[in-house]
């Protein structure tokens, strides 16, 4: 297991059933404004989260399993990902691990990436062998039961 950088004090995770809209789950949480924004069709009924409270940006992002919903929010606009998962999903190691992590437990490495991904903004357009964890600041946020979650919130200092 790699060593996970402490979160940020700025950082707010929150979790809600999974019933709830990403939109109204930022409102709850003090937004102003929420939406989405697709960065490929300009979309705003999917893509990216986005929010305002008090006029300023609030970086945004969130995931579902099961019965659950995690939001990630910050001050700023500094973008973070965030991603969740059952304990037990099919990962397959071949598509999610790089050369270099063959010790990594894969449903870890998964639920990593996902949110390096949703970070970068780039999702699954980005194969997730060619990323590494250890090049980004990745953190385990406590979960339900039954769930593997992490937030990325950067790139590591290289």
């Amino acid at each position: 297991m790699t060593a996970t950088p402490p979160l940020a004090d700025d950082l707010a995770v929150a979790w809600l059933s999974s019933t709830v809209s990403t939109v109204d789950a930022l409102r709850a949480a003090g937004a102003d404004a929420a939406g989405h924004a697709c960065p490929r069709c300009g979309g705003a009924d999917h893509g990216r989260p986005w929010a305002r409270r008090g006029g300023a940006a609030v970086a945004a992002s969130a995931s579902r399993a099961g019965s659950h919903l995690v939001l990630a929010t910050r001050p700023g606009s500094a973008p973070i990902g965030v991603d969740v998962e059952a304990v037990g999903s099919p990962v397959d190691a071949s598509v999610v691990l790089h050369p270099w992590e063959a010790d990594l437990d894969p449903l870890w490495a998964w639920v990593a990436k996902e949110a390096i991904l949703k970070h970068l903004g780039t999702g699954l357009r980005t194969d997730p062998a060619t990323i590494r964890v250890t090049d980004f600041a990745v953190h385990r946020i406590p979960a339900p039961a039954g769930l593997v979650a992490a937030v990325c919130t950067g790139r590591t200092a290289s």
